[in-house]
């Protein structure tokens, strides 16, 4: 990377100064790229405001399902303050695919999306009418850093799609299972580790009228999660690959089919409450929060800000357990990874004002004000709030556990099959499917995507 900063105002004029004609030329992104030998073009000279498009107004699209919106209205302000001002119009959503998806498919897609949530947009698809956002990488944010400079290691990695920089992951986000410390405190109770723990645990919970697990209709998949966490923790970094590279018998290796038929014995145990198919997740977090008639739940760590549960409530987590007490990655592997991606439209109004509000969203400020809301570790490393909660601590101590056995997939968020997986999903949750129909028809999808050409590939490590 070249150790050159280019200012947000250059940036504009460098990427800016292109007419709508050139910047919407079907294949062509009007951003430098870095070339092959690893430099970085150098930005407009001048950066002069004649290059800069005066009061520049573009679409900022949001997934409203995990985070509180609040944090849009907040970027709208410090947008409008730099230098050129930017206007943001801000909508927020629970559904972005259904929302854009014709959107990008007619060539009027909103300038700027911070997509994440249930229903995010698939890049696979996608890819070619994404901009290049490499050119920020070498940017000052608005308090003067270069952003490449403080990211966190992987970040930029976790966004490449072909070789292009094509998504800016903003959050690192910590995955496993969620519970409260004071109900685990009151029985007794210690935290699984394994399968077998985990389903003692079930028979335990049962006796004092607790389920285990509970859902709603569109996070059914978080416990697909838990069990390909499982089985990768189990088998290591190659049943990982295989499920990654969408191979042709992924879904039954040894240690995925071993994780599957765990979790049906719970749900045959009645172990999992019963209706999540039926009830959305907000509706169904309550007997996990309130009642205490569940023990825990799968998710990431943007549980803090959906659950917002009491002070004495006590909320925790553990990794994902392994199937049995010889995981080839440890007990302490943990599923973690950047998440909650930035992406630019090529063909939007203004791809240049675009990378600029991305930038700006990478402002130290901003970025530790969300992170300390959110209790959540953000991937510009030196915005860490320096005295985080209790969440965000037992967060931090996981990762550091975790070592080197820090692992994450991409292929379901990024082919967009999640609304696939969902169905499967709630079936099998709800006691309506079986271990073998469930790898048959996961498999499925795999392979339909795995032979789409137009579906884009990223780097498996």
């Amino acid at each position: 990377m070249s150790a050159t900063k280019i200012t947000r105002r250059a940036l504009f004029g460098a990427l800016g100064a292109c007419s709508l004609a050139a910047c919407h030329a079907p294949g062509q992104d009007p951003s430098p790229s870095p070339s092959p030998g690893g430099s970085t073009p150098a930005p407009s000279a001048s950066g002069s405001p004649a290059e800069v498009p005066g009061g520049a107004s573009l679409e900022l699209w949001a997934d409203d399902s995990r985070y509180p919106s609040d944090w849009t209205a907040a970027l709208s302000r410090l947008a409008a303050q730099q230098a050129p001002p930017l206007q943001v119009q801000v909508n927020t959503t629970n559904q972005l695919a259904a929302s854009l998806l014709e959107r990008f498919a007619a060539g009027d897609p909103p300038a700027v999306v911070a997509n994440g949530g249930s229903d995010q947009l698939g890049v696979g698809l996608l890819a070619e009418q994404l901009a290049d956002l490499s050119p920020i990488l070498t940017s000052t944010t608005p308090d003067g850093a270069m952003l490449g400079r403080v990211l966190r290691p992987g970040t930029t990695d976790a966004g490449m799609v072909g070789g292009v920089l094509r998504q800016l992951p903003y959050l690192f986000t910590v995955h496993g299972l969620w519970y409260s410390s004071s109900l685990f405190e009151q029985h007794h109770w210690s935290a699984p580790s394994t399968w077998p723990e985990l389903l003692a645990l079930g028979e335990k919970a049962a006796r004092e009228e607790i389920h285990l697990f509970c859902w709603g209709r569109e996070t059914a998949t978080a416990y697909l999660r838990m069990c390909l966490a499982s089985a990768v923790k189990q088998g290591g970094d190659e049943v990982r690959r295989a499920l990654d590279q969408l191979e042709p018998k992924a879904w039954s290796q040894p240690e995925v089919q071993s994780s599957l038929k765990a979790m049906h014995e719970a749900v045959r145990a009645g172990h999992v409450k019963p209706g999540g198919s039926q009830r959305s997740w907000a509706s169904a977090l309550p007997a996990w929060t309130q009642d205490r008639s569940v023990l825990m739940v799968s998710s990431g760590s943007w549980l803090t800000a959906q659950a917002a549960p009491a002070p004495d409530f006590g909320l925790s987590l553990v990794p994902d357990p392994s199937v049995d007490a010889t995981p080839a990655l440890g007990h302490s592997a943990l599923h973690a990874m950047p998440e909650e991606n930035y992406l630019v439209a090529r063909q939007s109004d203004d791809p240049a004002a675009g990378r600029a509000l991305v930038l700006d969203a990478f402002d130290r400020s901003a970025a530790l004000r969300f992170a300390q809301t959110n209790q959540v570790i953000p991937t510009r490393t030196d915005a860490l709030p320096p005295a985080p909660g209790p969440v965000l601590t037992r967060q931090l101590a996981l990762v550091k556990a975790a070592g080197k056995a820090v692992f994450g997939w991409r292929f379901i968020d990024h082919h967009g099959t999640n609304h696939d997986h969902q169905a499967l999903w709630n079936a099998f949750l709800e006691g309506r499917m079986d271990v073998a129909t469930l790898t048959r028809e996961s498999q499925r999808i795999s392979d339909l995507v795995a032979s789409d050409p137009q579906q884009s590939r990223y780097p498996v490590r």
